[in-house]
């Protein structure tokens, strides 16, 4: 039995689309950015149907992560391999719920939604970075397709 209706997760989806939207307009990346990672980690646990099932945060993330596209994944991945197996669950979502700064370089901006590219990245000097605007792009169309199917 499903945890979350089909109505539910419309109904989230409208939510979350007007409130990010509302979020970049704002220009609160900070606040954008957490809302966007609580947002991933809460997309997964409806993809696993284990809303509300604790002990579930790190798979449901990265869930909801992968479900943004391959290159997400791989980003991920190569997270892992170059932070000891801390990928962007621990540096990113945990960072930033629970430390409020993460503990690499990190920049978070919003960039217009036109641009290309992923919302996750670092650039050449090693800096992690989030581009709200992209990763929004990104979430929607993962969740848009979900809710579609």
């Amino acid at each position: 039995m499903k945890t979350f209706t089909d109505q539910q997760a419309k109904q989230f989806r409208d939510f979350v689309a007007s409130d990010v939207q509302k979020s970049i307009e704002a220009g609160t990346n900070f606040l954008t950015a957490l809302g966007l990672l609580c947002y991933t980690e809460f997309f997964g646990s409806l993809i696993n149907d284990n809303v509300g099932k604790t002990f579930n945060s790190r798979k449901n993330f990265e869930t909801g992560l992968y479900a943004m596209g391959k290159d997400y994944e791989l980003f991920d991945k190569q997270l892992k391999a170059s932070f000891n197996g801390r990928g962007a669950y621990k540096i990113f979502r945990c960072g930033m719920v629970h430390g409020y700064f993460i503990d690499h370089a990190l920049a978070v901006v919003a960039r217009d939604n036109k641009a290309s590219g992923l919302g996750l990245g670092q650039n050449k000097d090693g800096a992690l970075g989030m581009a709200t605007a992209n990763y929004f792009l990104d979430f929607m169309a993962a969740l848009d397709k979900f809710v579609q199917s």
